[in-house]
């Protein structure tokens, strides 16, 4: 409402129902907010989407770091047009993968061979100990030596026979 001075004590009242303006700026307030809650939605999907995108081949390199660790030797992390940074980081890893199982390799090889030398030797001592505590003229301190050779024999052959491996 406005009032508008005519002459000396006349006017006139002018006024206009504010109800069709407060509608529309309502319905307006109703499609910015559902503009901006779908553009929201958009932006989290996308985001989402994106973020998954891009965490895949690092997703990729820890699966592939499990399983070597879980003892597939023969496991490589596979990124195939990654970008610069992870492909530089995957094959750094295979690298590392490759010089490990190479290791391991050697390390199980020069097991194999150790125990294959050692076991002609300790057959001799074995042997010379079982000869031994089978005489009869046997200080005790001798009898004592060759039965923890024997004992120390059968404990290496459980332990054998266990399978562990380090």
């Amino acid at each position: 409402e406005t009032v508008l001075p005519l002459a000396p004590g006349d006017f006139v009242l002018v006024g206009h129902s504010l109800a069709p303006i407060q509608r529309d700026l309502l319905a307006y307030a109703w499609r910015l907010g559902g503009a901006g809650a779908l553009i929201l939605a958009l932006g989290l999907v996308g985001g989402a989407w994106l973020t998954s995108r891009a965490l895949r081949p690092l997703d990729r390199m820890g699966t592939a770091a499990a399983e070597f660790a879980a003892g597939d030797m023969s496991r490589r992390v596979p990124l195939v047009g990654a970008a610069a940074e992870l492909q530089s980081l995957a094959d750094v890893l295979n690298s590392t993968f490759e010089r490990l199982a190479r290791s391991f390799a050697q390390q199980a090889r020069f097991t194999a061979d150790a125990a294959h030398e050692l076991r002609t030797p300790v057959a001799v001592v074995l042997t010379q100990a079982q000869n031994g505590l089978e005489s009869s003229d046997l200080a005790p301190d001798a009898r004592a030596a060759f039965a923890a050779c024997q004992r120390s024999d059968r404990k290496s052959t459980r332990l054998n026979s266990s399978h562990i491996t380090i």
